[in-house]
């Protein structure tokens, strides 16, 4: 099944093909609902093994085949808390939004292209949240010292990104009280959430199915209702997006994501 999902991601090509993470290209090949049983998280079918033959004996190559590198999780230490721009290569800028990203795919891509732009934004750093470590991990983010040594808050806001599917809203959401309780705000970013829903496949989960009640109250978090009435019906479904369908071909192909965070 392996070999039949890559031939035909291949024979449809057309033109030139962008080289991306792992797993928004495994997402890209297998996430289709003929595969479903055999590969019930697509994004993650190609993690650190193969699936026998030739095809896979030689990563490298493998990887040239696809168009693909794989992403390694960025390395936390004591610093990462303080966000201190001349220490992080997460940070970006000055900016006082802090952008959480719930997968390190996702995360690599985002702050691969926001290097590229020239585009103003109030971004001044990409944090990846480790999936529900972010609920806790939240209140390590705290203010850091100027040069004078007075203790600054560098961000106003966070906003958050992650899989739409019943975790990945509850993550932000348990979140939220500890953000608070630290003097900022955490919001979804919309328009990442539109395109996700958008551009995405919503594909069968391995998480319960939820009320309609439930998944309206998970769904009303990312606001503007009209947008997003779809996806309380695939949390009903018990489905999901996963977050590596907004991945690197569609950040290059348009700046609209920057929107709400300029």
């Amino acid at each position: 099944m392996a070999y039949t999902a890559i031939s035909n991601w291949l024979h449809a090509l057309r033109g030139p093909v962008l080289k991306v993470p792992l797993r928004e290209r495994a997402l890209e090949i297998f996430g289709k609902r003929e595969y479903t049983t055999e590969f019930p998280e697509p994004e993650k079918c190609l993690d650190h093994k193969g699936f026998g033959g030739p095809l896979f004996e030689k990563r490298a190559d493998f990887y040239e085949l696809i168009w693909a590198f794989p992403t390694d999780p960025p390395l936390l230490n004591a610093r990462f808390s303080r966000f201190s721009p001349g220490d992080q290569s997460t940070s970006l800028s000055s900016g006082d939004i802090l952008l959480v990203v719930e997968n390190s795919a996702t995360y690599t891509s985002l702050v691969r292209r926001l290097r590229e732009l020239e585009y103003q934004h109030r971004i001044g750093c990409v944090a990846w949240g480790v999936g529900r470590s972010f609920t806790a991990s939240v209140r390590s983010i705290t203010t850091h010292h100027g040069a004078d040594g007075q203790a600054r808050a560098q961000f106003r806001e966070i906003r958050y990104f992650g899989d739409v599917d019943v975790s990945g809203l509850e993550i932000p959401l348990k979140a939220m009280d500890a953000a608070v309780g630290l003097g900022l705000k955490l919001v979804p970013t919309r328009v990442l959430y539109r395109d996700l829903i958008t551009v995405g496949t919503p594909l069968p989960g391995k998480e319960c199915s939820r009320t309609r009640e439930e998944a309206d109250a998970l769904v009303n978090w990312l606001g503007e209702t009209h947008h997003f009435e779809p996806v309380v019906d695939v949390l009903v479904k018990g489905e999901r997006w996963a977050q590596e369908g907004v991945g690197l071909r569609h950040l290059s192909s348009t700046n609209d994501w920057l929107a709400d965070m300029r």
